[in-house]
């Protein structure tokens, strides 16, 4: 009987850590990055039961960040808050939030210096006091001020633009990835910003920037866009269709997902021109078209 036992604990244990693999290999369809606004659209809708009830049954995982959980938090209408809490415990199921954009950024930048491949994305947190606290702590580091760098870069790429030819986004793109001491320059530069020290040489760094499994790919792509787009009009782009700083750290999610669903339309629009341009494999959804994709038709 005890024998019995000790096997079976051993292949319950082996099961546990099959389905981690599992999950980890199945993320990047089936993992979802839901926008703060979605959880206000999803609370509203007159079938919401209907529309958590579709997200379990296609094997979909919500997993929203850190900072959405502190904004669900700071809703004023307590009432409100309350609704907003119980539809992001009844959404999430088992999943964590995902860690704050910098904390991700850095623990890579120390993972590739120790040699490792992986991190823990999720940030076990629960809603209490001590998350109040949390709250406070990553509000304090959201937004950090990159104008001076976003500055810099326009000036060279309007000072070069003759001589690089660049004549349209995807032109800008294919001479940064050829000239890989744009990417070395910007992501000294950033860790800079972000308090971020390291010791990584240049192979590194560029393993880093290319590599899809970590947060740093999208977040450059989204500062080399921005600098694009703010040194050389185009298109009627103008500073005001930008996305705003807090958008662009959450383009670091990603990594981690393959369905992104936000109801901020520059931020969205931002995003899905990134896609075509690098090639992303990740569905960027606005509300509706999150619920064409569950088969919800014609909900708003």
């Amino acid at each position: 009987m005890g024998i019995f036992l000790l096997v079976l604990i051993v292949v319950v244990l082996l099961l546990i850590m099959l389905s981690a693999i599992l999950l980890k290999r199945r993320k990047a369809k089936m993992n979802c990055y839901i926008d703060t606004n979605i959880f206000d659209k999803i609370l509203e809708a007159p079938n919401k039961d209907l529309i958590i009830k579709k997200i379990k049954q296609k094997g979909i995982i919500p997993l929203p960040s850190a900072l959405n959980l502190c904004e669900i938090l700071s809703t004023s209408n307590e009432k409100r808050k309350n609704d907003l809490i119980n539809t992001y415990y009844t959404i999430k199921n088992e999943y964590f939030p995902l860690k704050p954009y910098t904390w991700l950024l850095r623990e890579f930048v120390e993972a590739v210096e120790k040699g490792e491949e992986d991190i823990e994305a999720n940030y076990h947190i629960e809603i209490n006091k001590f998350t109040e606290d949390v709250c406070k702590e990553l509000k304090s580091i959201q937004g950090i001020e990159l104008e001076k760098y976003i500055q810099g870069a326009r000036q060279f790429v309007q000072d070069n633009r003759e001589k690089i030819e660049i004549t349209d986004k995807k032109s800008f793109f294919a001479y940064a990835d050829r000239n890989v001491d744009i990417f070395i320059n910007i992501f000294n530069s950033i860790c800079d910003a972000l308090g971020i020290k390291h010791n990584l040489n240049n192979e590194q760094i560029l393993g880093i920037r290319f590599s899809q499994k970590m947060p740093w790919l999208y977040y450059l792509d989204a500062f080399l866009y921005i600098f694009f787009r703010r040194a050389i009009k185009t298109e009627g782009y103008s500073k005001r269709s930008n996305p705003q700083s807090a958008d662009l750290e959450q383009i670091s999610y990603l990594f981690c997902v393959g369905l992104f669903v936000t109801e901020d339309g520059n931020f969205r629009e931002f995003m899905k021109e990134l896609k075509e341009i690098r090639g992303y494999k990740q569905e960027i959804f606005n509300f509706s078209e999150f619920m064409d994709y569950l088969g919800l038709k014609n909900i708003n």
